[in-house]
C-alpha cells in the first residue's frame, strides 16, 4: 500500500467526506453504504488515503455508543500518524467532546490540539465548531470571559449562510449574560438569534427545534424579569415542541421552569397537571440523570404540599437513582481510564520501540560509517605506502639517470676543456709562427708557412671533433638563456653570457681566458650576478644557475 506525502487536496477530500456524513449520520444504512464505497476505492487503488477514509467513517457506526467510539478514534489517530492533518483535527475534536463530562481538563488538551492543527492549515474546516466547543468548555468551567471570547471567534468564522450556527452563538451570549445577571442583555441577544432563524428562508427540522429552544430560554428570562404572561406563552411553546419531538431532557428542563413560574404565580392546578404528566413519562426515560431531575421536581412538589409519605418515598427513590448514576459513572470512568491507560501504555511502547529502532539504526549507521572510514583509511594508507614506494622508486631512477647525465656532462666538459686547451696551445704556436714570419729573419719562410698550415689543420681537426659537442652546448645554452631571461630579467646580456660559464663551474681564470679579460673582472661580475639573483648567501651561484 502506498503511503503518500500529505497534499492539501487530501484534506479537502476528507472535509467533503465529513460534510457528506453530517447529512446522513442519523441513517446507519447510508453510513454503511458510504463505508463500502471507500473500501471499494481502497481495493481498486491500494491508496492509503482510502484506508483512512474508511476508518473515519467507522467512527460514525457508534454515534450513540461513545465509549466504543473512543478506542476506534485512538486507533485512527495512531494509523494516521499525523499524515493527514484534517484527520488529526477530527480525531482530537471527537476525543475532546467525549471527555467533556468525565475529564474537562483532558478534553481541553484535545481541543487545543485540534485548534493548533486547524490554525496551521490556514483553512476554516472545523475551526468555528472547535472554537464553539472550547467556548462551551470555558462556560461549563464558569470562565465566562474566555467563553465569550471563543464564541465571538466562532461567530466571525461562520459563513453568512450558516444561520443555525450564528443564531446559536447569540443564544450562547445570552447564557453568559444570564450567568452574569445581565438579564436584559440576555433577552436582546436571544431576540437577535430568534430573529435570524425566523427570517431564514431555508427552514429545516433542526432549525425549528433550536428556534423553540431559544424561545423557551427567552420565556425563562421573561420569568426572571417578572413578565409572567410572556414567560408562560414562550415556555409552553418550547414544552409542546419538546413533547412532540420526544426530547425528554429538554422537556424536563422546561417543566422545571414552568413549575417555578406556577409556584410564583400560585397556580396549583397547573403544577399538579405538570406533576401528573411527569409521572406518566418517567417510564419512558432512559437517561438516569433525566430520571433524577424528574423525581426531584416531583419530590419538591410533595415538599410544598407537606406530604411526608410521598416526600420520603421520592427521596429514597432519588437516593437509589443517584446510587445507580454513580455506579454507571464509575463504570464509564473505569472504561475510559482503562482505554486511556491502554493507549498510553501502547503509545509509550510505540515510542520505546521507535526509539529502540532509532538507536539501532543510529548504531548500525555509525558502525557502517566507522567501517567505511576504517576501510577508506586502510586504502589511503596502502595507497600512500604504494605511492611513497613508487615515488621512491621513481626518485631513485631519476637520481640514477641524473647521476649518469651529470657524469656524462662532466666527461663532455672535461673533453671540451682539453680540446679548448689544445686549441689554445695550437693557436699560440700559430701566433708565434706569424711573429717569426714578420721578423723575416734567418728562418726559412717556406718551411715556416708549411709548418703553419699544419697547425691550422690541427685547429680545424679539433673544431670538427668538437662540433657535435659544441652544437649541443649551443642548443642547451640557448634554452638556458631563454629561461634565465624570463626568471631574472634584470640581468644584462654580458651577465647572462657569463652565467653560462658559471653554470659550467669554470674557474675565473678559465673564463677570463675565454672572454679575453682579467680574473678580477670575472669575480666582480660573479658577485654582481649573485646579488641580483638572490639574497641567500648560503647558496652558491653554480647551484642557483643549475635550477634554471
Amino acid at each position: 500500500m502506498s503511503v503518500p506525502v500529505f497534499a492539501q487536496s487530501d484534506n479537502d477530500y476528507f472535509f467533503e467526506l465529513s460534510k457528506e456524513i453530517s447529512h446522513i449520520q442519523d441513517h446507519p444504512e447510508k453510513i454503511k453504504m458510504l463505508y463500502k464505497r471507500e473500501i471499494k476505492k481502497l481495493r481498486q487503488t491500494n491508496d492509503f488515503k482510502f484506508l483512512i477514509s474508511s476508518r473515519y467513517i467507522q467512527l460514525f457506526f457508534y454515534l450513540k455508543e461513545p465509549l466504543q467510539q473512543i478506542p476506534l478514534t485512538y486507533e485512527l489517530l495512531s494509523i494516521n500518524d499525523n499524515r493527514y492533518p484534517f484527520i488529526s483535527i477530527a480525531c482530537n475534536f471527537s476525543l475532546a467532546l467525549k471527555f467533556e463530562k468525565y475529564s474537562p481538563k483532558l478534553a481541553m488538551q484535545y481541543i487545543d490540539k485540534a485548534i493548533t492543527e486547524n490554525e496551521k492549515l490556514g483553512k476554516r474546516y472545523m475551526l468555528p465548531h472547535i472554537y464553539h466547543a472550547k467556548g462551551r468548555f470555558f462556560f461549563n468551567a464558569s470562565d465566562y470571559q474566555n467563553a465569550k471570547l471563543f464564541f465571538e471567534k466562532a461567530l466571525k468564522l461562520y459563513d453568512s449562510g450558516e444561520k443555525l450556527y450564528i443564531a446559536s452563538m447569540y443564544n450562547n451570549f445570552a447564557l453568559i449574560d444570564e450567568k452574569l445577571n445581565s438579564t436584559d442583555s440576555a433577552i436582546k441577544n436571544l431576540e437577535k438569534g430568534i430573529e435570524i432563524l425566523k427570517n431564514d428562508t431555508l427552514q429545516t427540522k433542526e432549525k425549528k427545534i433550536f428556534l423553540d429552544r431559544m424561545t423557551g430560554n427567552l420565556g425563562y428570562y421573561y420569568f426572571k424579569t417578572k413578565e409572567y404572561r410572556k414567560a408562560e406563552e414562550l415556555l409552553l411553546q418550547e414544552f409542546n415542541s419538546n413533547k412532540k419531538n420526544f426530547d425528554y431532557s429538554r422537556l424536563i428542563k422546561t417543566s422545571q421552569h414552568l413549575c417555578d413560574l406556577y409556584y410564583t404565580t400560585l397556580r396549583e392546578d397547573k403544577i399538579l397537571e405538570l406533576i401528573t404528566f411527569l409521572k406518566e413519562i418517567e417510564p419512558k426515560l432512559e437517561n438516569i440523570s433525566d430520571k433524577i431531575t424528574l423525581n426531584e421536581i416531583i419530590r419538591n412538589y410533595y415538599f410544598t404540599q407537606n406530604d411526608l409519605i410521598h416526600l420520603k418515598l421520592y427521596s429514597k427513590k432519588i437516593e437509589k437513582l443517584n446510587h445507580i448514576f454513580n455506579e454507571e459513572n464509575s463504570k464509564k470512568i473505569q472504561i475510559l481510564s482503562d482505554t486511556l491507560n491502554h493507549y498510553l501504555v501502547k503509545s509509550i511502547d510505540e515510542k520505546y520501540e521507535f526509539n529502540e529502532k532509532l538507536q539501532k539504526k543510529k548504531f548500525n549507521f555509525s558502525l557502517i560509517i566507522g567501517l567505511i572510514i576504517l576501510f577508506t583509511s586502510i586504502i589511503i594508507i596502502i595507497s600512500l605506502i604504494n605511492r611513497n614506494k613508487s615515488q621512491k622508486e621513481i626518485s631513485l631512477q631519476k637520481n640514477i639517470i641524473l647521476e649518469k647525465n651529470i657524469n656524462l656532462y662532466r666527461e663532455k666538459i672535461k673533453y671540451l676543456q682539453q680540446s679548448i686547451f689544445l686549441k689554445m696551445e695550437a693557436e699560440k704556436i700559430f701566433i708565434d709562427n706569424l711573429r717569426e714570419i714578420k721578423k723575416e729573419g734567418s728562418i726559412n719562410p717556406e718551411k715556416l708557412i708549411k709548418h703553419s698550415f699544419l697547425k691550422i689543420n690541427k685547429l680545424m681537426e679539433i673544431d670538427i671533433r668538437n662540433f657535435d659537442l659544441i652544437s649541443e652546448s649551443y642548443a642547451e645554452n640557448e634554452e638556458f638563456l631563454i629561461n634565465l631571461s624570463a626568471i631574472y630579467p634584470q640581468l644584462t646580456n654580458k651577465e647572462k653570457k657569463l652565467c653560462i660559464y658559471f653554470r659550467m663551474d669554470l674557474s675565473s681564470k678559465e673564463i677570463a681566458a675565454l672572454e679575453n679579460t682579467s680574473e678580477g673582472t670575472v669575480r666582480v661580475y660573479k658577485t654582481k650576478i649573485r646579488n641580483k639573483m638572490t639574497d641567500d648567501k648560503d647558496i652558491s651561484l653554480h647551484t642557483l644557475l643549475n635550477k634554471v
